[in-house]
C-alpha cells in the first residue's frame, strides 16, 4: 500500500526509494518461496497474479497422457477339422438273378428300338400296298378305353392315297366289347391306333443261362435276351386273291383285327461296380415277319444313338415296319409274294422303306410283361375290369390282368378251303405271352431263318442297301389326320 501511495504521490526520496526496493525484494522473495513450497495466500485476500513471463502454478499436477491400448491381435483361424472318412457302403450282389427290376428297365430302355414306318414312294409301282402307313401302335389300356367308351377312333375310307394322308375320327361302335374264352368280340374294323409315338412298348428281359457271373463288386457283363412287343388294333393286307380279286377298303378280309408284333435281341450288357449299367452291344437280332422269324447278324442291324441319328456305336436297333401288315425287318426294302401262301393264290407286296413316320421308342413308356402289378393302370385298367366283369365266363372274370388272356385279340379267321386243304389267309392272333417263343429264346429251340440266306435265295426280296437304292424320306412325315 505504501508503495502504491508513494508512487501515486510522486515522493521519490532516497529513503523512500530504498524502502520501496526493500519491500519489493521481500515480496519477490515471498513469491519465490511460494513457488517452491506451494502456494500460500493470506486468508481473506485474493491470490496474486503471476509475474510477467512466469508460469502459473496448476491447482493439481497434470497426469501424463495414457497411451492408447494396443489392440489384441486377431485370433488365428482354427484349422479345418480333419474329415472323418465315411466307409464306402459295402456292395452286395442281389440274391438270385442279378437282373433286378430296376436293371431290367434300364437295359430295356438303353436298347429300345427305333421304328421306321412306310410312306408312299412314286416309283411307278402300282401295288395297293405302296402307300402311307395308316394304322399305328396302340396301348392296350387305350384300346380297351376306346372300346368301353362306345367311341372308337376309326380310319375313314379309303385311307391314304398316294401323297394324301388318311383321316380318322371317333366313331360310335355297334356294341360294347366282349371277352370270351376264345376271342375278343365287337371291336370295329380299321381302328387307327394311338397318335404315332404315344403308344408303349411291352418288354420281357431275362438272362441267358450261359451268362457269366458278375464280380463281387457288381462289375462284369450280362448276356440278356430282350423281347419287345407292339400291339396294333388293325392289320391291313389288301392282297389280291387269285391275282385279280381285290380286297381293298372295307372288304379287306385278308387283314385282321388285333395284331401283336415283336423283335428280340441278344445283348451283352456292361456293368461297372455297383451294377451300374455303362453300355453294351447287340450280339444277335430276331425279327418277326408274318409266319417267319429272321435271325440277323449284328453287321446287318442298323443302330442309332439316343438322338435318333445313325451311329454304328449306337445301342438302339432300327426296325423297318411293313405297311399295313407291320412285319418287322432289319433293313429297308420290299418283298413281293413273301411266301406265306402260294403266289397264284394271293398277290401281296411288303413295303418297308422306312421313309415315313419315325418313332424313337426309348422316349416313350415301356412296360414289363412279367411285372403287371407295378403298372396296374396299364395291365388292369378300370375299362378292362369292366369288360371281364361283364363276361359270362368265370375263367375270364378271374383274370388278374390282360396278359393272362388266352383267347384271340380279334374275331377274324379267314381261310380258303380247297379240295384237299385249307389255306389260312388272315387270323386274329393270341397275346404276347401266349406266343410259343415268349421267354424261350435262350433255349435255342425257336425256329428261325437266316436273313443273309433269305436275301440270297428269295428273288422277290429287294434290300435297298444291297442294291444301291436310296429312297428319300417323305417330307413332311405323313401323319394321319386325327379328327
Amino acid at each position: 500500500m505504501l508503495l502504491r501511495s508513494d508512487l501515486s504521490l510522486g515522493l521519490f526520496t532516497p529513503k523512500a526509494l530504498y524502502s520501496g526496493l526493500l519491500l519489493c525484494f521481500l515480496l519477490s522473495a515471498c513469491s519465490s518461496g511460494g513457488s517452491s513450497g506451494g502456494a500460500s495466500t493470506t486468508p481473506g485476500s485474493a491470490a496474486q497474479p503471476p509475474a510477467t513471463g512466469s508460469t502459473a502454478p496448476s491447482a493439481s499436477p497434470t497426469a501424463p497422457p495414457v497411451p492408447a491400448p494396443t489392440p489384441a491381435p486377431a485370433p488365428a483361424p482354427l484349422p479345418a477339422p480333419t474329415p472323418v472318412p465315411v466307409p464306402a457302403p459295402v456292395f452286395t450282389l442281389p440274391t438270385g438273378s442279378p437282373l433286378t427290376p430296376a436293371l431290367k428297365a434300364e437295359i430295356a430302355r438303353m436298347f429300345a428300338p427305333q421304328q421306321r414306318f412306310n410312306a408312299f414312294h412314286n416309283d411307278g409301282n402300282p401295288s395297293p400296298q405302296n402307300r402311307h402307313e395308316d394304322f399305328f401302335p396302340m396301348g392296350v389300356a387305350s384300346y380297351f378305353r376306346e372300346l368301353e367308351s362306345g367311341m372308337a377312333r376309326v380310319m375313314l375310307p379309303p385311307g391314304s392315297v398316294h401323297q394324301t394322308v388318311s383321316t380318322n375320327m371317333l366313331t360310335a361302335v355297334s356294341a360294347l366289347p366282349e371277352m370270351t374264352d376264345d376271342q375278343i368280340k365287337h371291336q370295329p374294323r380299321f381302328m387307327a391306333g394311338d397318335a404315332p409315338g404315344s403308344a408303349p412298348l411291352y418288354t420281357n428281359l431275362y438272362l441267358d443261362p450261359a451268362s457269366p457271373a458278375l464280380q463281387p463288386d457288381g462289375s462284369g457283363e450280362l448276356v440278356v435276351y430282350a423281347e419287345y412287343y407292339v400291339f396294333y388294333p388293325q392289320d391291313r393286307s389288301e392282297a389280291q386273291i387269285f391275282t385279280f380279286i381285290p380286297t381293298i377298303g372295307v372288304v379287306d378280309f385278308t387283314g385282321h383285327r388285333g395284331d401283336w408284333e415283336h423283335t428280340v435281341y441278344r445283348l451283352r450288357a456292361q456293368l461297372d461296380p455297383g451294377m451300374s449299367l455303362q453300355g453294351g452291344i447287340i450280339e444277335q437280332g430276331f425279327y418277326s415277319a408274318h409266319s417267319h422269324v429272321y435271325d440277323v447278324d449284328p453287321a446287318e442291324i442298323e443302330t442309332v444313338n439316343d438322338a435318333g441319328q445313325p451311329d454304328p456305336s449306337g445301342t438302339h436297333p432300327v426296325v423297318y415296319i411293313s405297311q399295313g401288315k407291320h412285319a418287322a425287318y432289319p433293313q429297308a426294302g420290299e418283298y413281293k409274294d413273301r411266301g406265306d401262301f402260294p403266289s397264284w393264290l394271293a398277290s401281296h407286296t411288303d413295303f418297308f422303306r422306312g421313309n415315313g413316320v419315325v418313332v424313337d421308342c426309348w422316349n416313350g413308356e415301356l412296360f414289363d410283361l412279367e411285372d403287371p402289378v407295378s403298372a396296374a393302370s396299364e395291365f388292369a385298367s378300370p375299362d378292362f375290369l369292366a369288360i371281364i366283369a361283364r363276361s359270362g365266363s368265370s375263367s375270364i372274370q378271374q383274370l388278374s390282368d390282360w396278359t393272362e388272356y388266352e383267347g384271340d385279340w380279334g374275331s377274324d379267321d379267314v381261310s380258303i378251303n380247297l379240295l384237299f386243304t385249307s389255306i389260312g389267309i388272315a387270323s386274329s392272333p393270341s397275346g404276347a405271352k401266349q406266343m410259343n417263343s415268349y421267354g424261350a429264346w435262350a433255349s435255342g429251340n425257336v425256329s428261325t431263318l437266316s436273313w443273309s440266306d433269305t436275301k440270297q435265295n428269295q428273288s422277290g426280296l429287294t434290300v435297298y442297301v444291297d442294291q444301291g437304292i436310296s429312297i428319300p424320306a417323305a417330307i413332311p412325315a405323313p401323319l394321319p389326320l386325327r379328327q
